[in-house]
């Protein structure tokens, strides 16, 4: 029942995200470049087909953190880039099959990493007690380096003041370094969100009040709105995990079925569109719209190899900077715009097709690594622990995952994490 149930849940998402598409964001964002153009049935039936297949092999109780990973991938990054460049005709249909597909199969590479046999790790033992005052002493310490470069925010920026505040931000970390960058994500990603994940988890409500100050703090220093979703993730997460993730895919999918179909009831009365702009716009259409005019790019022009950054002695890139930089002209001639898809399509943009499936497989190896690492803790620790590291795949490449936005992070902390500590009310292993 719970796979029958699976299925219906993927389809009414898909329907309400299409509606979203086509009566809110269409009208009241074209300004922006979103346009539609109805497919023929045919072809959007096939590529629904395409979609659908993973809906049946995912698993529906969640029993590894990778699963978690699996199902937010899914239906945030793999359903929209495989229906979106149909509705905005940024593909032709032959273009657009082929990305199906590849995809499809990058997907099923995760699905077969994902059920791998763990094994066990040797890690550092460490006292529950030590390691707790270990996190604090990190959020202590980042903080002490963060406030030396940008001192004490005096306000908290609302939404309309909190890209003059991102301005502001970049400003100063061009002047001193983007060292502190690290650290800033490395919080607001990974060590906060476990503090506040205790809270949730073992009822020591002290621990999520200093991860929530510190995520705001970080906020109105960075500009940053997905500093805020880190809060909101969590609660999301630990209410789906209440049942032991019994229910997980069900459960999971009932979410964001409730949460595009309230901005279809809401947001058409509101002036400013919350929960649309914000949420289904911005987190689920966007990358996906990208993901089509990524590859449309990329398979007629010079693919970039990886030649910027860290890398650009490593390759030639004729374009100087980063795909997001080279897509973002392309949409908005004459704007700096950074056009961040999906890692999917950081993969496409560099390597092509084999590219995603290359970086496919590394994800696979790192899942399955997180997966091992976690064996013997407690599940709801770890899967809370990887939310805005997974969060970050949806717009940026993996190794920039890796390395910057806590993903390399979160296996380190994974491993440390004491061994089934006797916290209350989370599901376990």
């Amino acid at each position: 029942m719970q796979r029958i149930a699976t299925v219906a849940l993927v389809l009414a998402y898909v329907a309400t995200l299409r509606l979203s598409y086509t009566t809110i964001i269409v009208p009241r964002f074209g300004y922006l470049g979103y346009s539609y153009s109805s497919p023929a049935p045919a072809s959007e039936a096939g590529m629904l087909l395409l979609a659908l297949l993973p809906a049946l092999l995912l698993p529906v109780t969640l029993r590894r953190p990778s699963s978690y990973v699996l199902w937010f991938l899914y239906t945030i990054v793999l359903i929209p880039a495989m229906l979106m460049p149909i509705y905005t005709s940024a593909l032709d249909w032959p273009a657009a099959v082929r990305l199906g597909i590849v995809m499809l199969v990058c997907f099923l590479l995760l699905l077969a990493a994902a059920r791998l046999p763990r094994v066990r790790i040797p890690a550092l033992r460490m006292p529950e007690s030590l390691f707790w005052l270990g996190m604090l002493g990190f959020v202590a310490l980042a903080l002490l380096a963060i406030r030396a470069v940008f001192g004490v925010p005096l306000s908290i920026p609302t939404l309309a003041e909190v890209y003059q505040r991102r301005d502001q931000f970049k400003a100063t970390v061009e002047g001193s370094g983007s060292g502190v960058v690290y650290l800033i994500v490395w919080l607001a990603n990974v060590i906060n969100p476990l503090l506040m994940a205790r809270a949730l988890l073992a009822r020591r409500w002290v621990w999520g009040m200093i991860g929530l100050i510190s995520q705001v703090a970080l906020f109105s220093i960075s500009g940053f709105k997905s500093v805020l979703l880190a809060p909101v993730l969590l609660v999301g997460l630990a209410v789906i995990l209440s049942d032991r993730g019994k229910s997980y895919g069900v459960r999971f999918l009932t979410v964001l079925v409730l949460f595009v179909g309230l901005g279809l009831v809401l947001d058409p009365v509101l002036p400013v569109n919350p929960l649309t702009n914000l949420f289904v716009r911005r987190l689920i259409v966007t990358p996906g719209v990208l993901t089509g005019h990524y590859v449309a790019f990329f398979s007629s022009h010079p693919q970039a190899l990886l030649g910027y950054g860290v890398f650009r002695h490593l390759a030639d890139n004729v374009y100087g900077h980063s795909p997001a930089l080279v897509i973002g002209e392309l949409l908005s001639p004459g704007q700096t715009l950074d056009a961040n898809a999906n890692f999917w399509a950081d993969a496409f943009a560099n390597f092509g097709y084999g590219g995603m499936l290359i970086f496919s497989v590394l994800l696979g190896t790192i899942l399955w690594l997180y997966d091992s690492l976690a064996l013997g803790k407690r599940l709801g620790y770890s899967v809370l622990l990887i939310a805005m590291p997974t969060f970050s795949l949806t717009n940026s490449a993996l190794l920039t995952c890796l390395a910057t936005h806590g993903l390399g992070l979160a296996l380190a902390v994974v491993a440390l994490l004491p061994k089934q500590p006797p916290f209350r009310g989370q599901p376990d292993d």
